[in-house]
């Protein structure tokens, strides 16, 4: 008997790349009201990578002068899938979320898939998690 995976909640977050600032940046349809609306409204994937890790850099600072989300990603068997961990800061404490990000072939749009709250500690529980769940966020996507 085949296992069914059950995929956590999550909301998904649109991203257009500005061709003049080489930044994604939120489109117009985005999910109701959410922990999400925390992300930024510029990001940009950098070129640097250490090993599998990818940096994802953040455009728009909080007042204070921190970034509004800073984490690694990860490369996924899957092409243009990254998987990663957000970090939020409230009240002097660190809540995280999972996300997965996929870039269109033509790396012009970003969608995130913030599962807010769902912390998974490990990168290699992470990177599992991710093979489990792309496949059905792809089906998801067909429909």
């Amino acid at each position: 008997m085949k296992q069914l995976f059950n995929l956590p909640q999550y909301k998904t977050v649109n991203y257009r790349i500005n061709a003049q600032t080489g930044y994604f940046t939120k489109t117009e349809i985005q999910p109701d009201k959410m922990s999400a609306m925390a992300l930024p409204n510029e990001l940009m994937i950098s070129p640097i990578e250490i090993g599998q890790i990818k940096l994802l850099h953040i455009r728009d600072p909080y007042k204070n002068g921190r970034h509004k989300l800073f984490t690694e990603v990860l490369k996924t068997h899957f092409q243009n899938w990254l998987v990663g961990c957000e970090f939020e800061f409230r009240k002097k404490q660190v809540r995280s979320s999972t996300i997965l990000c996929h870039l269109s072939v033509d790396h012009t749009r970003l969608t995130l898939y913030y599962f807010s709250g769902f912390k998974i500690e490990s990168m290699i529980t992470r990177s599992q998690f991710a093979h489990s769940a792309i496949p059905h966020l792809l089906k998801l996507q067909l429909n």
